[in-house]
Parts: structure tokens; sequence; C-alpha cells
């Protein structure tokens, strides 16, 4: 089976009307938006990540970055969202932040992040099925 990734899908879709992305954040809206289309999955977003979830899809994206990769560790995900959480938190968005391993749970269960056998999460490049 051949599947296109989610992200490509987004992106695709954000460019029928309109100028190509510039720039990451515009691609990562592009592929919040397209996610958040689910009824079902934008519910469970809401509910269990305060809607705070497009935060928590960048905090890994730009560890993902700094690392120059596509994967990171559970680990450096963790640390990652918690860093997130806490700036959250911080800035008055939310009282308490998410446990991060709950985070990325969540992130993997409505399909915004893939994770490998190997606890590997691969930050916004789930297949679509």
């Amino acid at each position: 089976m051949i599947s296109i990734p989610l992200y490509l899908n987004a992106l695709l879709e954000s460019t029928q009307d309109s100028s190509f992305p510039q720039t990451k954040e515009e691609v990562l809206s592009a592929f919040v938006a397209r996610h958040e289309a689910s009824p079902e999955k934008a519910e469970i977003l809401r509910k269990e990540l305060f809607g705070c979830h497009k935060d928590m899809l960048i905090g890994l994206a730009v560890e993902a970055n700094r690392l120059d990769t596509v994967i990171i560790s559970d680990e450096k995900a963790r640390l990652a969202l918690s860093q997130v959480g806490t700036r959250l938190v911080s800035n008055g968005q939310i009282a308490v932040p998410p446990q991060p391993s709950v985070v990325l749970d969540v992130l993997v269960n409505t399909h915004a992040l893939v994770r490998s056998p190997s606890e590997i999460v691969s930050a916004v490049s789930q297949n679509q099925p």
C-alpha cells in the first residue's frame, strides 16, 4: 500500500486557492488546520491538550529542527513538551501542564505523530491509511 503523508496532503490542500506557504510556521499551520478538520480529533485535542496542541507540535518541530532530524526519541520529545508546558503556564495560557507522556500518547492516538516500535517519535509525518 502506498500512502501520502498527512502533512503533504495538508500542504497541497492549502495551496489550492493561495500561494505556497513561505515559512515552516505556515506549513505547520496548514497541517494543524487539516488535522482539526476532523471533529472527533479536534475535540480530543481540545479536551486532552487544552487546545494547545499547535504549541505542542511546534515545540516538537523546533526540537526536531534543532537536532536536524524528523525523528526524535521519546526522551527528547518529553523534554521539549515539558518546556512547552512550562512556557504555557508562565504565559497564563493553562494552569497546569499536561504530562509530556500523555501529550505524546494523545498526539500519536490522533495521528498527529507516529511512534515506531522502538519508541521513536516522528514529528508531523503521519501517513494516511
